[in-house]
C-alpha cells in the first residue's frame, strides 16, 4: 500500500521557523492561556523532529503514535488536528510581533486605560511614553506615525474626561497628521521614482502632492532631518544629471543615518549607487570608486546582511567594483573574510563565481575554469536570473581564453537557448547578449578561417549596438593574426 505523507499549510508554517524560534513555539503551545488540547501538544513534539526539511511524515504512523488505541486510520482526526496547531502557529506567529512592537504594546495600554476610565494611570504612562519619544534617536516614519497617534490618544483622553476646557490637544493632532502626511507622501514618491527606473512603469504621485512639495521648505517642515533627505532623494531621482543632488544627498545621510533604521539607510545607499552605475554607464568611471566607497560605508555600518546574511548580489557587485578600480589585495581579503556570511545553500557558488571573476580579471584562466565548474546548479539556474546571466558570460570567456573550443561552442548554445526561453528579460538586454554570442562566434570563425581583417572585425564590433562586453570582445578582436 502506498504510503501517505504530511504535506500542506502545517508543514510550510513550520519550515519557516528557526530551532531557536521551534522552541518558544513549543512553550507557547504548551502553556493552557493559549491551548488546553495536549493531543495538539503531542503532535508538534512529533513533528519537531522532522525539522527544518518535514520529508516523509507518515500520516499513518502520526496517527497510531497520536491515537495508539484506535485500530483504524481515520484521516479527519488528523487533519482535524493539523489544522488546530496550524491555528495555534499563525496566532504564535502574531504573537512574536506583538512582543516585537514595543511601542504598539504602549498604545494599545493606552487605550485600554481609556476605556476603563482610568485617568491619572492613563496620564502617567502618557507622560512616560512622551519623554521616551524625546529621547529616541530615531525619526522615521514610524516615529512620526507614533507621534499622530500619541496626540490622537491624548485629544480624546481630553475629551473623555475634560471635555469642556479648552486646550491646543486638538490642533496637536492636525497637526502630527500633516507632518505624518508630509513623510509618508515624500517617502513613498522617492521609492516609487526609484522603482520606474527599475522597472519602466510610470507612478502618479497622487492628489496635492506638487502642493504639498512647496510647502517642504517652510516651518514647521524644514526643521525635520527626515523631509529634507527624502526631498533630495526625489530631486536626484528627478533630475539625475544635476551632480549636486547626489552630493546632497550623500552629505544628508553620512549626517542623518542616526534618524533611519539599518534597513531604511539601505535603502537610500541604494539609490546612491544605482545612481553612480548610471553615470559609469555613460563614461564617468570616477564613479566606479564613488560606489565602492557607499559599499564600503554599507559594510562598515552592517547593512549588507538581508536578514541573517549577506546578499549574494551586493557581495557580486563589491567584487566586480574592486576588480574594475585595481583593489586587488582588499577585494581578496574581502572575499575570504565574508563569503561564509551569506546563506549556506548559496555561499560556495557564489564564492566559487567571484573568486573566478578574480582569477579571471588576473589572466590565471585555467583557474577561473576549475571554479566555475565547482558550481552547482539546480534546476539550471544558479541563485537568480541576473545572476545566472553573469556567470555564462565569464564561463563563455573562460573557455575562449583557455582554448576549449568544442565546449566553448555548446556554451553559446545554451546561452542562446537560455536567453530565448527567459521573458522576463528586457528586449535591449536580450538583443546586447545576443549580439555578444554572435560576436564571440565571429572571433572563433575567424581564429579558424581567418575569413576578415582583424581591422574590418573591430570596426564591426564598435558599430553594433546595443553590445554586452564590447571592450572585451573590441579587446580580443585586435589579437587575433591579420589574415593574408
Amino acid at each position: 500500500m502506498t504510503k501517505k505523507y504530511l504535506q500542506g499549510k502545517l508543514i510550510r508554517l513550520l519550515q519557516a521557523f528557526t530551532k531557536k524560534e521551534l522552541k518558544h513555539l513549543e512553550l507557547y503551545i504548551s502553556a493552557p492561556f493559549f491551548n488546553t488540547n495536549l493531543k495538539v501538544v503531542e503532535l508538534f513534539r512529533l513533528l519537531k523532529v522532522y525539522h527544518p526539511l518535514y520529508e516523509q511524515v507518515d500520516k499513518e504512523r502520526l496517527f497510531k503514535e497520536l491515537f495508539p488505541e484506535k485500530k483504524t486510520y481515520k484521516d479527519a482526526f488528523l487533519r482535524a488536528l493539523t489544522a488546530l496547531l496550524s491555528q495555534l502557529v499563525m496566532q504564535f506567529m502574531a504573537y512574536q510581533e506583538y512582543e516585537g512592537n514595543k511601542e504598539q504594546q504602549a498604545f494599545w495600554l493606552l487605550e485600554n486605560m481609556n476605556k476603563r476610565r482610568l485617568e491619572k494611570d492613563f496620564e502617567l504612562q502618557y507622560k512616560q511614553l512622551q519623554r521616551s519619544f524625546e529621547k529616541a534617536a530615531l525619526r522615521n516614519p514610524n516615529y512620526y506615525f507614533w507621534q499622530f497617534r500619541l496626540a490622537e490618544l491624548n485629544h480624546l483622553h481630553i475629551t473623555l474626561f475634560n471635555n469642556r476646557t479648552a486646550d491646543d490637544s486638538l490642533q496637536e493632532v492636525v497637526e502630527q497628521l500633516d507632518i505624518y502626511y508630509v513623510v509618508m507622501k515624500l517617502q513613498y514618491r522617492w521609492l516609487a521614482l526609484n522603482r520606474q527606473r527599475v522597472i519602466r512603469q510610470s507612478y502618479h504621485p497622487g492628489l496635492f502632492f506638487e502642493e504639498m512639495k512647496k510647502e517642504v521648505n517652510n516651518a514647521p517642515f524644514d526643521e525635520l532631518a527626515l523631509v529634507q533627505l527624502y526631498d533630495h532623494t526625489i530631486a536626484l531621482l528627478q533630475e539625475p544629471e544635476q551632480v549636486e543632488h547626489f552630493e546632497q544627498l550623500k552629505t544628508a545621510l553620512e549626517h542623518q543615518k542616526a534618524i533611519l533604521t539599518k534597513d531604511e539607510q539601505r535603502q537610500i545607499y541604494t539609490v546612491l549607487i544605482n545612481y553612480c552605475r548610471w553615470q559609469f554607464s555613460k563614461g564617468a568611471s570616477a564613479y566606479m570608486e564613488e560606489a565602492l566607497g557607499l559599499y564600503q560605508c554599507m559594510l562598515n555600518g552592517a547593512l549588507l546582511h538581508a536578514g541573517a546574511y549577506i546578499s549574494p548580489h551586493h557581495f557580486k557587485n563589491m567584487v566586480t567594483l574592486a576588480l574594475q578600480t585595481g583593489k586587488m589585495v582588499w577585494v581578496e581579503e574581502f572575499m575570504e573574510t565574508y563569503w561564509q556570511e551569506m546563506h549556506p545553500a548559496i555561499a560556495n557558488n557564489v564564492y566559487c563565481y567571484n573568486k573566478a571573476a578574480f582569477y579571471f580579471h588576473q589572466q590565471k584562466y585555467k583557474e577561473a575554469a576549475t571554479l566555475l565548474r565547482q558550481i552547482q546548479l539546480e534546476d539550471y539556474e544558479f541563485i537568480d536570473f541576473y545572476y545566472h546571466i553573469n556567470y555564462k558570460v565569464l564561463l563563455i570567456k573562460t573557455y575562449y581564453e583557455t582554448g576549449e573550443e568544442v565546449v566553448l561552442e555548446a556554451a553559446l548554445d545554451a546561452f542562446r537557448i537560455y536567453l530565448i526561453r527567459h521573458t522576463v528579460i528586457g528586449e535591449n538586454q536580450r538583443v546586447a547578449y545576443m549580439n555578444f554570442i554572435k560576436l564571440v562566434r565571429q572571433l572563433l570563425h575567424e581564429k579558424w578561417g581567418k575569413r576578415r581583417s582583424k581591422m574590418a572585425l573591430s570596426t564591426h564590433i564598435q558599430a553594433t549596438k546595443p553590445l554586452y562586453q564590447g571592450k572585451w570582445l573590441l579587446e580580443k578582436s585586435k589579437q587575433l593574426p591579420t589574415s593574408n
